[in-house]
């Protein structure tokens, strides 16, 4: 899953149902204004989950469940990123930091870099567009998370409507169940898993 994972980490919605046309596209892709980064810190959920290569697609049909937190640091322009992702049944956790400055996300492990950046959505929904090189492959992938287990099917119809104005084959390789148990973070439990919502980490 990208950046999630980080080296753990063009078809139509549905027939009959129209793309966007290019001038609906506009107001759909428009990034979260730097001024507003406050509202992506504290913990999520990754709810819905699109990529263009089938080396990512294979692990977001493998994923089970996955949380991210997204934390301030003592420097500006960069933050902390923890998750815990369930793939096939077992615990995958990491954490790391990401430069973050005017809307421009950048973070390299291992044999990955990315950058991405946050487009605008719902209140409680952070939806994140990543391009990826790993290995010389070159992959783009766009995930929706929220605050609860589930979103409102409006917010995941605009979501799946961004994702085919972006160019993302439909449909989406993971979609939360809304049910499945999610890891424990590290510091409680590297391999143990909690079935309680994940809570807003954020003061």
């Amino acid at each position: 899953m990208c950046v999630l994972y980080l080296a753990p980490l063009l078809a139509l919605l549905s027939v009959g149902t129209a793309a966007p046309a290019p001038e609906d596209c506009g107001h759909l892709v428009k990034l979260l204004a730097p001024e507003d980064k406050h509202t992506i810190f504290g913990k999520w959920i990754f709810i819905e989950g699109f990529s263009n290569h089938e080396m990512f697609n294979a692990v977001l049909r493998k994923t089970n469940s996955s949380w991210i937190e997204i934390l301030p640091t003592s420097h500006t322009e960069t933050v902390l990123l923890n998750q815990g992702n369930l793939i096939d049944g077992k615990c995958l956790d990491s954490s790391a930091n990401m430069t973050f400055s005017k809307n421009i996300l950048q973070i390299s492990q291992n044999n990955m870099t990315a950058t991405g950046h946050f487009l605008l959505s719902c209140p409680d929904c952070l939806v994140m567009d990543f391009n990826s090189t790993m290995d010389e492959v070159h992959i783009r992938s766009l995930y929706i998370f929220g605050k609860s287990r589930t979103l409102p099917e409006a917010e995941l119809k605009q979501f799946q409507k961004q994702a085919e104005c972006l160019q993302y084959p439909q449909p989406a390789q993971y979609s939360y169940d809304g049910v499945t148990e999610f890891c424990a973070e590290k510091k409680e439990s590297s391999h143990t898993v909690e079935s309680q919502d994940v809570k807003d980490g954020s003061q």
